[in-house]
């Protein structure tokens, strides 16, 4: 009985000693996850809409009543300015001591060049409660009888809940952003408790400590599938001090999907292992730490966050471009250094004046590819083509002789009139004697040796002298015109794809394929197009809609193997990590173990933008597939690519996630299979 006195005693003591000066606010592992907790100048920073995070933390659950905290934090950033709210629900021990903080975070944030300076303010309350019938007194033990809970206690309290103001405040310096720049380097201080709460629920006085955080890190891109974060932070309150240090590894995947994960050392006290999904717009975070100072056996403390950050809504856009008053109030938020219309934010070429449908940059010609691409900069063509025409306009020399074509005119009748004059006009007038030969040589010389000696005599007279004379003028005009025009103004009929088949009869334009499928692809030699073929890579019967006809009794020679589907952002060729360990790895595992296996790699497209911009783009996609195995070491006469844009969508294209689906690589495996 003694004994068990003692403990209890002793666990009284140490109960109010928690609450005295060596009182220390609760910490964290994931102090990544809830920067506006150790910094208000954190507030709205790297938030695109609003950022809203919830947190369960519990430690010492070896403990018979364990440390349990409850948190709920809140920021958005509008222009320039963040704010948020804190709320923090503290509890531990059998009796039922609680500390609840309720603050709320202002923030201003300054930009010049790449550098962003943000200074903060946090303004709130915190209270703290106990519940003493929870509690057991010396004075409660008799020598004969022990505890007796109905035995009165002398003990008594001036409060059993107080609430007090508290004041903060922080400063935070970044350097570029973390998705565009390698290097995204960040470091920042706080301070709070600056007037020092009083808090004492005895005659003895005590304040709470002041605190104060300094933090740093660096995130690192080591590329376009790989960021790499070192972070640290130090904080300091009275007696105590906590020394946290690691580093964050995040994997990029599709759309605003990522994953994380890292290891952080708490110095002198734990070492934690944390690990992060984020799917569209929720993110978890799970963390553990395991126990390295040996003052407590058993469970270490678990935390668990929950981050909701959804995206911007798109419904400022239109409205910006409806209303011109709209457009020049936005103007002063948005930046367009070039003030060429286009924020910097979308221009692709922010210091010079461009044209929105080359995503800002110069294009004179206005047929979407800039002047840097174009290779006809001053004539309108297609980006199939590097900018110029699809058919270039050749010089049309037999276009421009069109002897028979002035001959029609005035020239022609003419080199008539000569012969017709002598027999006719003259000889009518006057006797055909000398007389009509002088006055012939007058009238003849002035008015019929312009036109018809330089005309007449040096255009007309190879062309027209056989059969121009024989026959009647008016009756050759016409004729001559309408054989000479038919042949000249025909030029060549387009052919978009190359493949021999014109535009006009090809059911596929800009796809390569074959005369015996119209134009259209078809891989696999079985006389039906891809489109319509369920099996595109392995030769079928039409009974079967394209597939190899079922036998018992033979072997398949052919085989098809899909891979799987590599996905895409919108107008974008990157493949993202996750689809090179799901998709690439497992098809060139099977391309180096089996030399007769070939790989087909198809792209694919969204319906957005025009067909020929999707032929092109989804020509990029398989070639960047292909550019994955050949580094890895398969020849490329191993490798074929097709593409179909947007012709074979694999889902509706009206829903985002339908699109997400369309935008795709395919990976096809064509296997030899011996008997």
């Amino acid at each position: 009985m003694k004994k068990v006195l003692n403990i209890i005693m002793l666990l009284t003591a140490c109960l109010f000693l928690v609450e005295t000066g060596l009182a220390q606010d609760p910490h964290f592992t994931q102090f990544q996850r809830i920067p506006t907790y150790y910094n208000p100048a954190s507030a709205g920073h790297g938030v695109e809409h609003i950022r809203l995070t919830m947190l369960y933390r519990n430690q010492w659950s070896s403990v018979t009543s364990p440390f349990k905290t409850q948190a709920l934090f809140f920021d958005k950033q509008v222009s320039k300015v963040g704010f948020g709210i804190n709320m923090i629900n503290n509890t531990s021990g059998d009796a039922g001591i609680k500390q609840f903080n309720l603050t709320g975070t202002l923030s201003y944030r300054f930009t010049f060049g790449k550098n962003q300076l943000a200074a903060g303010i946090q303004i709130g309350l915190i209270q703290k409660s106990f519940d003493p019938s929870k509690m057991t007194f010396d004075d409660q033990y008799t020598p004969d009888q022990g505890f007796d809970p109905s035995n009165p206690t002398a003990e008594s309290f001036s409060y059993t809940k107080l609430t007090r103001p508290d004041f903060g405040t922080g400063f935070l310096w970044t350097y570029g952003k973390d998705d565009q720049s390698r290097f995204h380097p960040y470091a920042g201080v706080s301070l709070v408790h600056l007037t020092q709460p009083k808090e004492t629920f005895i005659e003895i006085p005590n304040e709470i400590p002041r605190k104060m955080v300094v933090q740093g890190g660096m995130g690192i891109k080591i590329n376009d599938h790989l960021t790499v974060t070192p972070m640290a932070m130090l904080s300091k309150q009275q007696f105590a001090h906590e020394m946290i240090y690691g580093v964050l590894a995040t994997l990029p995947l599709q759309g605003r999907d990522r994953f994380e994960a890292g290891i952080f050392n708490r110095q002198k006290d734990a070492l934690a292992i944390y690990a992060g999904y984020q799917w569209t717009s929720f993110m978890m975070g799970v963390s553990y730490d395991v126990n390295t100072s040996g003052l407590t056996g058993g469970p270490g403390a678990f935390e668990l966050t929950l981050t909701y950050i959804p995206k911007a809504k798109e419904k400022k856009d239109p409205k910006a471009k409806t209303k011109t008053p709209v457009e020049k109030s936005n103007s002063k938020k948005a930046a367009d250094k070039d003030k060429d219309g286009i924020p910097d934010q979308n221009d692709q070429c922010p210091t010079v004046a461009g044209e929105k449908t080359a995503n800002g940059c110069p294009d004179r010609d206005l047929d979407g590819v800039t002047d840097k691409k174009d290779k006809c900069p001053d004539e309108k063509g297609s980006r199939l083509k590097q900018g110029c025409p699809e058919v270039k306009k050749t010089p049309p020399t037999p276009v421009e002789k069109k002897e028979p074509v002035k001959t029609n005119g005035k020239p022609t009748e003419k080199v008539n009139e000569k012969p017709v004059a002598k027999p006719a006009t003259k000889p009518v007038e006057k006797p055909t004697t000398k007389p009509v030969e002088k006055p012939a040589e007058k009238p003849a010389t002035k008015p019929v040796e312009k036109p018809v000696e330089k005309p007449a005599v040096k255009e007309i007279a190879k062309p027209i002298e056989k059969p121009v004379v024989k026959e009647a003028s008016k009756p050759i005009e016409k004729p001559v015109v309408k054989e000479v025009a038919k042949p000249v103004v025909t030029a060549p009929e387009p052919d978009s794809d190359g493949d021999g088949i014109t535009d006009k009869i090809d059911a596929c334009p800009f796809i390569k394929g074959g005369t015996a499928t119209n134009g259209c692809p078809d891989t696999d030699g079985d006389g039906i197009m891809n489109m319509d073929d369920r099996c595109p890579y392995e030769a079928g019967d039409k009974e079967y809609n394209g597939c190899p006809v079922p036998k018992n009794n033979e072997l398949k020679t052919v085989g098809n193997l899909h891979m799987g589907n590599v996905e895409f952002e919108s107008n974008s060729d990157v493949v993202r990590g996750i689809y090179k360990l799901d998709v690439v790895e497992p098809a060139l595992d099977s391309l180096r173990y089996q030399e007769n296996y070939k790989v087909v790699v198809s792209g694919h497209t969204d319906s957005e933008g025009s067909a020929e911009e999707n032929m092109v783009l989804s020509q990029k996609r398989a070639d960047a597939v292909k550019a994955i195995l050949t580094k890895r070491g398969i020849p490329e006469e191993r490798i074929v690519t097709i593409t179909y844009g947007e012709t074979m969508p694999l889902t509706d294209n009206t829903t985002e996630e339908g699109r997400a689906h369309n935008r795709r690589t395919e990976v096809h495996i064509i296997r030899n299979q011996k008997p």
